[in-house]
């Protein structure tokens, strides 16, 4: 993580940086040795049974969760590697983080280790121009809660877009669903701007926006302020 003047970022970030990645090190390290254990249990059990199905699918399982952390931890190297944008991030209050962006410096804001990963994500997203920062899709939801409950240990084999629509928070003691109106359609920074009329139908701001115009989303929202 680098200023624009080639710096490091101050130590304090740099050290929360490094626990984190060090907390994925150490992850990752569990659920291999995790892998190694279930094959050789595998090994000297009866072929077709049902335990040993049931031990396929655990292996099938875990070693999804280790591509997903060993990407997330490919994710962050490059992150650290990324001179075009600083970044930093900020350990919040509360149950709901998000990403933000003050003085060109794209914030990783979280609450907790576990939703790190979840935002980290975002800013992973961002960096790819999957996302135009202030577009995300279900799609990158999913991708998000995937690395965090593959971090937590908790992701399981039929977790799906049906299940992020169904996350919620309460408000004023009412369910709050976050996603339900997230679109499926895919935005990113270098996407027509033109399908913003098909992910937002109900937005104001897309008048002007036609198809074989060549604006792309990135240069869109520099340029209007957009209401999704």
């Amino acid at each position: 993580m680098v200023d624009p003047d080639g710096r490091d970022i101050d130590n304090s970030v740099q050290d929360e940086w490094n626990r984190m990645f060090e907390k994925l090190k150490n992850r990752i390290s569990v659920v291999e040795q995790g892998i190694s254990s279930t094959k050789e249990k595998l090994s000297s059990i009866e072929s077709g049974s049902k335990k040993y199905k049931d031990l396929n699918r655990q292996i099938s399982t875990d070693e999804n969760i280790l591509s997903l952390l060993k990407q997330k931890q490919d994710d962050m190297i490059a992150m650290q590697n990324d001179h075009s944008q600083v970044y930093s991030m900020r350990r919040i209050e509360g149950y709901v983080g998000y990403i933000s962006m003050g003085n060109d410096i794209l914030i990783i804001n979280y609450c907790n280790d576990d939703n790190f990963f979840h935002e980290s994500t975002h800013a992973t997203q961002y960096m790819r121009g999957d996302i135009g920062f202030v577009f995300k899709e279900l799609q990158d939801e999913f991708c998000a809660y995937s690395m965090k409950y593959a971090y937590s240990g908790t992701l399981t084999p039929d977790f799906s877009l049906d299940d992020v629509k169904s996350i919620f928070t309460f408000e004023n003691n009412k369910r709050c669903y976050l996603y339900k109106d997230y679109p499926i359609v895919s935005i990113g920074k270098n996407t027509d701007a033109f399908l913003l009329r098909i992910a937002y139908p109900n937005s104001k701001g897309m008048h002007g926006v036609n198809p074989g115009s060549g604006i792309k989303v990135g240069n869109y929202i520099n340029n209007v302020k957009f209401h999704p």
